[in-house]
């Protein structure tokens, strides 16, 4: 199982999905403090951790950013035992749609042309009940499985 997450100040997004990024497990947003307790699981069964994170655009930035650097450090202190990927958002634009001109509404579609439509209640489809950061910790997730090697299964 691959955890991937989108790290934010407060909240961040989650998706677990099976190595081969066929079959979605979970995924949600969720306070900061929850997702840390869940890596502190002893018996914690994951192949991989890819956690999204920050790089350098040549701007200044605000406190929260910082506040979000120092948490990806305690989600990577947190899932210790589990090996781990630190993805940059250009890795992300590029495996994904190929182009660093990428924004967020072409990631989403290059995973709906993938993964098929979300669906409906009545017919849901494997992305049904995705949103917002949620779709980004997918595509960190599925950047870190298929571009590097040697992940345990």
């Amino acid at each position: 199982m691959i955890l991937s997450i989108d790290p934010g100040t407060f909240e961040s997004a989650f998706v677990l999905f099976e190595k081969e990024g066929t079959r979605i497990v979970n995924f949600a947003k969720v306070k900061n403090e929850i997702l840390l307790e869940s890596l502190r699981i002893p018996n914690l069964d994951l192949s991989l951790l890819a956690i999204e994170t920050m790089e350098n655009h040549g701007m200044a930035v605000g406190a929260t950013t910082y506040d979000t650097c120092r948490y990806i450090g305690m989600l990577q202190e947190a899932g210790r035992r589990v090996p781990q990927l630190l993805i940059k958002r250009s890795q992300v634009k590029m495996h994904i749609c190929r182009t660093m001109k990428a924004k967020d509404p072409n990631i989403r579609q290059a995973l709906i042309d993938r993964f098929g439509e979300p669906g409906t209640k009545k017919k849901p489809g494997k992305l049904y009940g995705f949103s917002g950061d949620c779709w980004s910790a997918l595509a960190i997730g599925l950047t870190a499985v298929e571009t590097i090697t040697n992940i345990q299964a």
